[in-house]
């Protein structure tokens, strides 16, 4: 569950609802029509998800899932969390998450400064929640897309 020292975030039974991409740049206009521009960012750009999960239910049954070295949690508590382990007691710190556009796997944050139990329910099923990329140095990321195994038993 944990690849190079990041965790990665389970993300069974989420709705992807969006990826974004966002490039950084310096623009000019000169006026009718005339400008330029130049990159200052990392040339491919920076990516964030909105998540939604259509129920987080917190009873134990077909809601739970396996977090490894934390074992079974419901999905709500595994969320839960989650959030507390990376934005409050380390500080933000990244974890993998597969884009399920380019199917490679992004180190990444959750975008949110504080959460309680309601609003995590309330954010992840209605607005959905926002992750964003992170890079850290020393660390390949995106890193390579998964593989399928296309051979059969």
């Amino acid at each position: 569950m944990s690849e190079n020292g990041f965790e990665r975030l389970l993300t069974e039974g989420f709705l992807f609802e969006g990826t974004t991409i966002r490039g950084e740049t310096l623009r000019a206009s000169y006026g009718s029509g005339y400008g330029e521009g130049a990159v200052i960012g990392n040339p491919e750009g920076l990516r964030s998800w909105k998540v939604r999960v259509g129920a987080l239910p917190n009873v134990e049954g077909e809601n739970t899932v396996n977090a490894g070295e934390h074992g079974l949690q419901t999905r709500f508590k595994y969320l839960f969390d989650f959030f507390v382990r990376h934005n409050v007691q380390n500080a933000r710190k990244p974890f993998w998450v597969r884009d399920p556009v380019d199917g490679r796997d992004y180190l990444a944050e959750i975008d949110a400064d504080e959460m309680d139990f309601r609003m995590l329910s309330r954010v992840v099923m209605s607005t959905g929640l926002t992750l964003k990329q992170r890079r850290v140095f020393g660390q390949t990321s995106p890193g390579d897309a998964a593989s399928e195994n296309n051979q059969e038993i």
